[in-house]
């Protein structure tokens, strides 16, 4: 019952009176067990040297545990209803209350009767209440208390010196004691004093000295918790050395096993390096070997090509013409087979809208992708280039020394009107526009600085061996 007690006085004092209502109540459905017997001192408040009580034997009976629980429970009861608005429930609990209040706590009753008042906007009676129990109120730190409450109580009436004196009178008590937050209630209610006058610098400077006094609680408060927290930190320390010494010991074992590991990785990684060196040197060399082979064999066709050129000047004219005719029948087929390719891949574009599913959506690309592989690729080109050498070795290396800067796209175009090829036999070989082709030729004449009176054919076809020759 004192643990919910306790519970409900701490959620009045956070204003969650909800929850001090529902722990209040948990305490008064246990009042019954209490047995009616002299109890020991009750926990809520330390005793005071200086409180008027009388001690059991010498004018009263001791109060029962029962009736000092009843007394806690309804002035934390009376609290809570007041907070929240029922006014007729916290009178009813202050009633309660005094019926089983000791002599040392009549002075709390009329306290919180004044309160209750106030609370309620009659003034008279408040301040009837706060007036006894300030008389019957058994030490300093309570009548301070009681006083700051007349103080408020006289400020509403709109007695202001009278309010004023009582705070100045109440000050005088404060300075000489350590009760922080009583002094700064007294600062709190002499800066409204002000305020109510108009007087705003005065009522500003107790605002001031109002946090000035918080300041110094909560800087005392972290004085004692940095000092606290200093000496938790020097035992964690101890016990962390330790433990740090205890761990270095085992690392120290682990990096001994990890140094003897680290030794033997090396002298495997050296003597794998080594094999790799001897392998690679090995290939190298056998590459070398091979070249050098491959070299004296071309010189070998080479010198054989010359001495067969030259036995047989016909022989070799009649080979000529051969490659020409199946240069120009391959390059007619793939650029059939390039416009073939380009129809095909138009139509299967016309089956994208009809394709919804995902598969046959991935089926058209691949038939997509393959028939655009059948267009003039780099592949394709090699070929194309290997037979047009065949015919004019010297073309390409002859075109690119006057002009450096011609593109591999360019050199390709070049070779094509040398083969007089038409715009659209280019177009279908190149998978591009005819007016694509069109303009790359206008641009290669320009980068040629072909005159305008001049064939490009013409002008291409003194960088081949037949006109060089001639």
């Amino acid at each position: 019952m004192q643990s919910y007690i306790l519970l409900g006085k701490l959620f009045v004092r956070l204003q969650k009176n909800n929850l001090a209502l529902d722990y209040l109540n948990k305490a008064e459905s246990l009042k019954d067990g209490i047995r009616e017997c002299d109890s020991p001192p009750f926990p809520f408040e330390p005793e005071n040297p200086s409180c008027s009580r009388k001690a059991p034997g010498k004018g009263r009976p001791a109060r029962s545990l029962a009736d000092k629980l009843a007394y806690e429970m309804n002035i934390s009861y009376s609290s809570a209803y007041l907070q929240k608005g029922d006014i007729s429930a916290s009178l009813a609990r202050i009633e309660a209350a005094r019926r089983t209040a000791g002599i040392e706590d009549i002075a709390k009753v009329y306290q919180n009767l004044s309160i209750h008042y106030l609370y309620i906007g009659e003034m008279e009676q408040a301040s009837s209440f706060c007036l006894k129990a300030l008389e019957l109120s058994g030490n300093m730190y309570e009548k301070s208390v009681i006083a700051t409450n007349y103080a408020v109580i006289l400020l509403e009436q709109g007695m202001y010196d009278s309010a004023l004196a009582v705070c100045r009178r109440n000050l005088a008590y404060t300075n000489q004691t350590d009760v922080y937050h009583v002094r700064s209630n007294l600062y709190f209610v002499m800066s409204r004093i002000y305020e109510a006058q108009g007087l705003y610098k005065e009522a500003l400077a107790y605002r001031r000295k109002e946090q000035e006094v918080l300041d110094s609680v909560y800087n005392k408060e972290s004085e004692e918790k940095i000092l606290q927290l200093n000496q938790e930190f020097a035992t964690d320390k101890l016990l962390r050395d330790k433990e740090l010494l205890e761990t270095k010991f085992k690392l120290q074992e682990v990096e001994n096993s990890r140094r003897n590991i680290l030794v033997l990785l090396l002298a495997l990684l050296f003597l794998i390096a080594i094999s790799l060196i001897i392998i690679i040197a090995r290939h190298l060399s056998r590459q070398r070997k091979a070249n050098r082979h491959l070299k004296e064999e071309i010189v070998h066709v080479t010198e054989d090509s010359r001495k067969a050129m030259q036995s047989s000047k016909a022989e070799f004219d009649q080979t000529l013409d051969e490659k020409k005719r199946e240069l120009t029948a391959n390059t007619m087929y793939i650029a059939k087979m390039c416009d073939t390719a380009n129809q095909i891949l138009s139509e299967v574009h016309k089956l994208e809208p009809f394709c919804t599913k995902k598969e046959s959506k991935v089926l058209l690309l691949n038939i997509q992708r393959q028939v655009a592989s059948l267009t003039m690729e780099e592949r394709g080109w090699n070929d194309f280039k290997l037979y047009f050498e065949q015919i004019h070795p010297s073309f390409f290396s002859r075109l690119n020394k006057a002009y450096p800067k011609l593109t591999a796209g360019e050199n390709r175009l070049c070779a094509f009107l040398i083969m007089n090829l038409t715009t659209k036999e280019i177009s279908a070989l190149t998978n591009r526009s005819v007016r694509t082709v069109e303009t790359a030729k206008f641009r290669l004449r320009k980068k040629l600085d072909i005159p305008k009176d001049t064939n490009i054919l013409a002008f291409l076809w003194q960088f081949t061996e037949e006109s060089s020759g001639s």
